[in-house]
C-alpha cells in the first residue's frame, strides 16, 4: 500500500476497513488508523467549509461547562488565548466576555466574519504552517479539529511551540476510535466519515502522538481522558427529526382546519415562552436550562470509564 503513517512514518499498513467509499487503513507499528487523503483534495474541503449561525443551545451548554469545569479548574488567571479552527467563534466568544486577550486560526476564510462580530483577532490559512511567535500563548484550545489536519504531529509540534512555559493546552471533541460503540462494531461514524475526517484517535495513539513529539522533555503534565455517551449525537438527530416531523404533521393539520384569533394567541405566546426557556445567545441561560446543564454533567461523566466514551479530551502543561 502506498503512503506512510502520519505518527511514526511507518509504510508497514493494513486495510482497517472502508467507511463512505474510503480506505480506513491501520498501522502496524503503532496501530494508528488514517484515512489516505490527498493533502490537496483535504485543504480543499477545510477551505471551503461554511460556517453558520445556527444557534444550539446545548452546544453553548456545553462549551460553557468546558470552560468552566475543566479549564477553569486548573487556569487560574486571565492571559492571551489562542483558539485553533475558531469557526463560528462560539467558545472563543466566552473567553472574550471573561476579559482575555483573544486570538483565533481558521483555515476556512468564512470563519473571518465572526471574529469581526465577537471581537478577537483572526488569523486566516493552516495553523502548522504559519508563523507564530513561540512562547506567545497561556492558553490554547481546539474543539473537533485534530481529526481534520493533514499532519498530526505537526500540529502537536507547533501547539507546544506558541505555549508559553506554565501554559496549558485542552484539545476536545476528538471522535474516540476505541469507543465503545466502536469496539462492539455498533458505531454509526455520525459526523465522523471520510474525506473531511482523516485522522481516527484512540487514547492510546494520541498518547503515542504526544510522547514522540518530546512529551517527557517539554510537558510536565499530560491527561488523556474519554468523555461522551455513545453515538449520542446520532441519537440526539434522530430524535430532533422525529419532533420536527411530528410537529410538521400537526401544523399541516392545524393549517388545514384553520387557526382562529385565540389559536394565533396562543402560538404567540408559546413561541415568547419557548425564547424564554433557551435564554440569550451570550451564554446567559435562564432557570429553565437547570435540566440541560444536567444532562451535559450526565453527557460528559458517562464516557469516562474504561475509555469508552465517543470523544477525546487531552490536556498538556508546558514546561
Amino acid at each position: 500500500m502506498n503512503g506512510s503513517c502520519p505518527v511514526c512514518k511507518s509504510r508497514r499498513l493494513r486495510l482497517e476497513r472502508e467507511l463512505n467509499n474510503c480506505r480506513l487503513l491501520k498501522c502496524l507499528g503503532c496501530d494508528f488508523v488514517f484515512a489516505p487523503v490527498a493533502k490537496d483534495f483535504l485543504h480543499e474541503i477545510n477551505v471551503g467549509y461554511k460556517y453558520n449561525d445556527e444557534f444550539s443551545f446545548i452546544k453553548d451548554l456545553w462549551f460553557d461547562y468546558l470552560i468552566k469545569k475543566q479549564i477553569g479548574r486548573v487556569v487560574n488567571v486571565r492571559g492571551k488565548v489562542l483558539d485553533i479552527g475558531c469557526g463560528d467563534g462560539r467558545l472563543l466568544r466566552r473567553f472574550v466576555d471573561m476579559g482575555w486577550d483573544c486570538w483565533g486560526v481558521d483555515i476556512s476564510e468564512n470563519a473571518a466574519c465572526y471574529a469581526k462580530k465577537y471581537g478577537y483577532r483572526f488569523m486566516n490559512g493552516d495553523f502548522e504552517s504559519m508563523e507564530i511567535e513561540a512562547d506567545s500563548f497561556d492558553l490554547v484550545v481546539s474543539t473537533s479539529t485534530l481529526e481534520h489536519v493533514y499532519d498530526p504531529s505537526s500540529f502537536i509540534a507547533k501547539v507546544l511551540t506558541v505555549l508559553k512555559s506554565g501554559g496549558y493546552a485542552f484539545l476536545a471533541g476528538i471522535p474516540n476510535y476505541a469507543s465503545i460503540a466502536v469496539r462492539t462494531g455498533t458505531s454509526k461514524f455520525y459526523h465522523n466519515m471520510p474525506p473531511a475526517h482523516v485522522n481516527y484517535f484512540t487514547p492510546k495513539t494520541l498518547y503515542n502522538l504526544v510522547r514522540r513529539k518530546g512529551a517527557g522533555r517539554v510537558l510536565d503534565f499530560l491527561d488523556i481522558k474519554t468523555y461522551g455517551f455513545p453515538e449520542a449525537f446520532y441519537i440526539s438527530d434522530r430524535l430532533k427529526n422525529l419532533k420536527n416531523r411530528l410537529l410538521g404533521k400537526r401544523k399541516r393539520s392545524m393549517l388545514s382546519k384553520g387557526k382562529n384569533g385565540e389559536e394565533k394567541k396562543r402560538d404567540v405566546l408559546l413561541k415568547s415562552k419557548l425564547q424564554e426557556k433557551s435564554g440569550d445567545k451570550c451564554g446567559k441561560y435562564s432557570k429553565y436550562s437547570m435540566c440541560y446543564r444536567a444532562l451535559i454533567y450526565l453527557y460528559f461523566v458517562s464516557g469516562m470509564f474504561f475509555y469508552a466514551g465517543d470523544k477525546i479530551l487531552l490536556i498538556m502543561r508546558k514546561k
